[in-house]
């Protein structure tokens, strides 16, 4: 069995970034949970709005594009409160851009 012949060290650099202060690390995934919160929010939004209208197929790939995002989101922490619940969400409102989409292409 290899044997390890050495330990990884940190230069200064390095060690002030591991050791760089805590509360900017706790403002930024704050700033962080805002904007997908806004993300989500805005998606959920546009999906309602869905309802009578005659979307185009630009503006149902780039809805799509957006859920796509969010899943990739609940994907990373599959085990926080609400994740089975927003990722259930997204799949019903995938498939219902995907009706949209079918029914375009069925119309041009």
């Amino acid at each position: 069995m290899a044997q390890p012949i050495m330990v990884i060290s940190f230069d200064d650099t390095e060690r002030a970034i591991l050791g760089s202060d805590g509360k900017g690390r706790s403002d930024a995934a704050g700033e962080l949970s805002k904007s997908i919160s806004k993300m989500i929010k805005e998606v959920f939004t546009d999906a309602r709005a869905l309802a009578g209208t005659y979307p185009n197929e630009q503006g149902l790939a780039d809805m799509q594009t957006r859920l796509d995002n969010i899943r990739a989101i609940v994907k990373l922490v599959p085990s926080a409160d609400g994740a089975q619940d927003l990722n259930d969400a997204v799949n019903s409102i995938s498939e219902v851009i995907e009706s949209a989409r079918r029914a375009l292409q069925t119309m041009n």
